[in-house]
């Protein structure tokens, strides 16, 4: 496995190990944590996972398409 694999691996394991410190009542109650302000536990959850993931990907596909296209006009 390449090192950037092995990092969003351990990276991964660790957010989840971290929400499964919480309860659903914590995570999804709003204002639960005052430093969440109005919104939810969750929120913050999904926005360094799931939401980043699509978005990690996205990129990596952008990047992707652009070294293909390179290799296209450079034949």
């Amino acid at each position: 496995m390449n090192q950037a694999r092995k990092k969003l691996k351990l990276s991964h394991e660790r957010v989840m190990d971290l929400i499964k410190l919480h309860t659903n009542e914590e995570i999804m109650t709003k204002k639960y944590y005052k430093w969440t302000k109005i919104s939810n536990l969750y929120s913050y959850f999904a926005a360094n996972t799931s939401n980043h993931y699509i978005w990690a990907i996205k990129k990596c596909e952008v990047i992707a398409n652009s070294i293909i296209e390179e290799k296209k006009t450079s034949l």
